[in-house]
């Protein structure tokens, strides 16, 4: 039999293993994580401020235009890895280039192939930029960003309605990793007096949050109260809707071949 003392060292060293194991399996998870964690900005591929400076993003179209070598005209749309297919050069890496920079480096690198190149870069169609906008209560929408908005352009594009919304507490979020900015905005006061201190530019990837009035709360809180009753509802909604149908071609069980009623045998009806 083994001793008192030995006993008590070996459920140590078994207990000792069981917790280094323990950390082990984190360490590994945690780092997984960590690799996929988002470091900058919102999480995109490429960021930037378009309202300063327009860059290329996933799903945009460049339209790309050189009168002296016309195979090199056209559109591409900028794939989810970032690259297009560009004559000559194959797969080439364009987002979060400016036009400018995209010219310049398609011009350098076609040099190689054409005595004469000046191809100039604009964009067809941008659908990369964009901004999220969380309503009253439980509704939200991405509207798509023009560029030079002010916070009072967003709200005044909603439809929303005022009872519901706290117009002079719209937030403005900003998301980062490690500085996260949320600015406080009093729309309300623009549209009584004019003041437009908070009327700030709003970036791409912004969300704007249009923070419930103690009206909207009670809204939200009766919604997420009577959630559970919908699919009840709508259950006793469709068997309403199936027995009035049933009821405008003569007895609803008549045709289902489901009760005679001094009419059917129950058999099926043949057409």
């Amino acid at each position: 039999m083994m001793p008192a003392s030995k006993n008590s060292l070996f459920h140590y060293l078994v207990l000792l293993l069981l917790l280094l194991s323990m950390g082990a399996c984190y360490t590994s998870d945690d780092a997984r994580v960590l690799q996929v964690l988002n470091e900058r900005g919102f999480g995109r591929k490429v960021t930037g401020n378009a309202n300063e400076v327009f860059y290329y993003g996933v799903g945009d179209t460049i339209k790309f235009t050189d009168k002296s070598n016309p195979e090199l005209s056209g559109t591409a749309q900028i794939r989810m890895d970032g690259t297009v297919d560009f004559p000559q050069l194959g797969e080439t890496y364009v987002a979060g280039l400016t036009s400018k920079e995209l010219a310049f480096m398609l011009n350098t690198r076609l040099s190689h192939y054409y005595k004469y190149v000046n191809i100039s870069v604009a964009p067809a169609q941008v659908v990369s930029k964009r901004i999220f906008i969380q309503l009253d209560t439980d509704r939200h929408m991405i509207q798509k960003f023009q560029g030079d908005m002010t916070i009072f352009d967003v709200v005044q594009s909603l439809v929303y309605d005022t009872i519901l919304v706290d117009l002079n507490n719209v937030k403005v979020i900003r998301s980062d990793p490690v500085h996260p900015l949320v600015i406080y905005c009093d729309v309300g006061a623009m549209i009584s007096n004019g003041n437009s201190r908070d009327n700030i530019l709003v970036k791409e990837d912004d969300i704007i949050y249009l923070t419930p009035t103690y009206m909207g709360y009670l809204v939200r809180a009766i919604k997420w109260l009577t959630a559970p009753l919908y699919p009840i509802a709508e259950l006793f909604n469709t068997a309403r809707q199936s027995y009035y149908l049933g009821s405008s071609f003569g007895d609803p069980f008549y045709n289902t071949g489901y009760g005679s009623r001094g009419r059917s045998s129950g058999r099926w009806n043949s057409y």
